[in-house]
């Protein structure tokens, strides 16, 4: 038994079999890390008015019991019949049982925690018990550490834990701190973990939750599983927990995250990562002590847990002191920077924004992260990122066999979806999510596609792809819901001799445009009731090439293609009541390829390579009358070029195959000012 009223620094510790008695000090000199828990015993005074509380907490092995003097908190192991026994000897009520839900719903409303509070890019320590607030402040001002990671709780968390509160993460959070939350639930290094360990993984994710939710991390913050070395013996067993342990957060609303040792639980992980067999975290929390302030490790392999999503513990059982202060820590280096929680649903204009109203090869991310995808020289599926603060990354191969040019969506939250067709005339995808690449996979329920496929997304995360039917060549279509999945394909009628041309006006009706049979421009709509329409000839004759089309705020919708002569560029639009109107002729110097519209900043810009063998921008009046002379912006093109529109309408990305088969990019900012042409590097064909 020890007196905590005599001992101004002790740790108040559950992994041996002790009784204090009294409060714990606010700054306890606790190791950086203990674990596990055994029969232990925490005797305090009660707070003033405090409920009386009994309950028994199977899935983190804890007691609470309150009465009008005594506040107890109790662990154990094995033997909860020992508690019990200490229990019944001073007459206090034998402990309710809790039982563990499939939703989170007792947790008490408190004030939440910026969204922001778990994202971070630098130096960052954990220690087994959270100090209190004036060494925060103190270690703040003049410590390099700007993240602390915090026990939330869990069967093996060992630490007793009297500073954490959602005070103490608000003023911690006020003056600039960010947090690790971590759990530490069943560990396969006490052979805790039972043939059933993903529904052990469940249960703890549920609780780990509640913790969160008391403390103010609402939806969307990462949650780390402390799962620490094991035995390879034990391999199988962990995957399914942290498998079930992710799936659970997710269905919460919460991110995973998963800390364990590079040689066990890490490398376990990576082995597994783009399987499919096992769901894996958001975020990697890799205990290797290597003494590197980074993220690398070379169990990673190439693309996993890339752009902000890693944690590294580069040090640990280290006391360091700042401010006259000691603590004995763990080092840290974070980079993670997850989306925040999903807002309302934007505006048909917005999603338009982000680039989603007509298909691409590239898209912008609402957090203004660009990637591009295209067919490389091997046949396969490339793509190149750019993250905000980082440049250009190199360009990464995501596998898969191509028969055309990918399209690409960006649904919000870090989730990319891009479509192609392979060489054995299937409909093929690949997904992206914080956790990284999936393999490409196969949609065989689509059938034979004709041609290449174009997607579009809503703000809804709702998926329209349509191609050119295999057999009788209209359209064809089908329709993902994150709800619902898959619909059934369908045929949209028309005879196509190009691919289809989709794009989502403002107002949120579905266009399609096609070049038909004779050259004439066709198109067919589905309204917002979600009703698709007949097929319907525009009166446009003898388009030079497949038509392109764009959005506008105001609802209109605008189509391009190059006259058969390859002497100018076209355009005619449908305003939002449907009507159509020209076409007009815009100029534009001997188009070479089809043109690519984009509206950006409530203007339309065209753009398109011509036979002087340079890369042309146009930018129509408002009216869709011809505008200025066409302004050079590229050299050398030698594809199509395509664009991404970067958030708010405010900047425009073009890319196109340049000399050596190289990616090469020019960005026009506001003002219509257009950059020096640049190479991305990354071969296409």
């Amino acid at each position: 038994m020890i007196n905590l009223v005599h001992r101004a620094r002790t740790c108040v510790r559950f992994d041996r079999h002790v009784v204090y008695l009294g409060t714990p000090p606010p700054n306890e000199a606790c190791p950086g890390l203990i674990i596990g828990t055994t029969e232990a015993m925490l005797i305090a005074p009660a707070s003033h008015g405090a409920a009386h509380v009994s309950v028994e907490n199977k899935t983190t092995r804890r007691i609470t019991v309150v009465t009008r003097r005594l506040n107890i908190t109790a662990t154990f192991g094995t033997h909860p019949a020992v508690i019990d026994r200490i229990l019944a000897s001073a007459h206090l009520p034998r402990p309710a049982v809790t039982a563990v839900h499939a939703a989170v719903t007792d947790a008490p409303a408190v004030r939440p925690l910026p969204p922001n509070v778990t994202n971070y890019h630098g130096m960052a320590f954990d220690t087994c018990t959270a100090p209190s607030k004036p060494v925060m402040r103190t270690w703040w001002f003049d410590s390099p550490y700007g993240g602390v990671g915090i026990y939330l709780g869990g069967s093996d968390a060992a630490c007793a834990q009297p500073n954490l509160t959602p005070s103490w993460l608000r003023t911690a959070a006020a003056e600039g701190w960010h947090f690790i939350p971590m759990y530490v639930g069943p560990q396969a290094l006490f052979g805790e973990l039972t043939k059933q360990s993903a529904k052990q993984g469940t249960a703890a994710a549920i609780d780990a939750v509640q913790h969160a939710q008391r403390l103010g991390f609402g939806p969307a913050t990462p949650i780390y599983y402390d799962m620490e070395a094991y035995q390879p013996s034990q391999s199988t067993r962990v995957l399914r927990f942290l498998s079930a342990w992710t799936a659970e957060l997710h269905a919460l609303g919460y991110a995973s995250g998963v800390y364990s040792s590079s040689s066990s639980g890490v490398s376990d992980l990576a082995r597994q990562y783009g399987l499919g067999k096992y769901l894996m975290p958001d975020v990697i929390y890799d205990a290797l002590w290597d003494g590197r302030r980074g993220t690398y490790d070379p169990v990673f392999g190439i693309g996993r847990w890339l752009n902000h999503h890693r944690v590294h513990q580069y040090s640990g059982n280290i006391t360091q002191t700042y401010g006259g202060i000691p603590i004995n820590i763990d080092q840290d280096f974070m980079n993670v920077r997850l989306p925040g929680p999903p807002a309302d649903p934007p505006s048909q204009a917005a999603a338009q924004a982000s680039g989603t109203s007509s298909p691409s090869q590239a898209v912008t991310q609402p957090g203004g992260t660009v990637d591009v995808f295209y067919r490389g020289t091997d046949g396969g599926l490339w793509y190149v990122r750019r993250a905000p603060g980082e440049g250009w990354a190199r360009p990464v191969e995501l596998g898969g066999r191509l028969a055309s040019e990918p399209s690409a969506v960006a649904l919000g939250g870090g989730h990319v979806r891009v479509f192609y067709q392979g060489t054995d005339g299937l409909l093929w995808q690949v997904r992206s999510g914080p956790a990284g690449w999936s393999r490409p996979r196969a949609l065989r329920g689509m059938g034979t596609l004709g041609g290449r496929p174009m997607a579009v997304a809503q703000p809804t995360g709702v998926i329209d792809v349509f191609w050119k039917d295999a057999r009788g060549s209209g359209v064809s279509a089908d329709e993902y819901s994150p709800a619902g999945g898959w619909a059934a394909p369908r045929r949209l009628g028309g005879r196509l001799t190009s691919p289809p041309a989709p794009v989502i006006s403002s107002r949120g009706v579905i266009q399609v445009f096609w070049k038909g049979r004779g050259g004439s421009l066709w198109h067919v709509a589905r309204g917002q009731g979600g009703r698709w329409g007949r097929p319907e000839n525009l009166g446009v004759a003898r388009l030079g090439s497949q038509p392109q089309a764009t959005a506008r705020p105001d609802g209109r919708v605008e189509v391009f293609w190059r006259r058969p002569d390859k002497t100018a560029i076209v355009t005619g639009f449908l305003t939002a009541n449907g009507h159509w109107r020209g076409p007009y002729q815009l100029g534009g110097g001997m188009p070479l390829s089809l043109p690519t519209a984009v509206s950006a900043g409530g203007l339309v810009h065209v753009f398109f390579s011509g036979h002087d063998g340079r890369l042309w921008q146009l930018t129509p009046t408002r009216s869709g009358r011809p505008g200025g002379p066409p302004q050079l912006v590229g050299k050398q093109p030698q594809s199509a070029p395509f664009a991404a529109v970067a958030s708010g309408q405010s900047r425009i990305d073009v890319f196109w195959q340049g000399p050596g088969g190289g990616v090469w990019l020019v960005r026009i900012s506001p003002g219509n000012h257009a950059s020096s042409p640049r190479r991305l590097d990354g071969p296409m064909p």
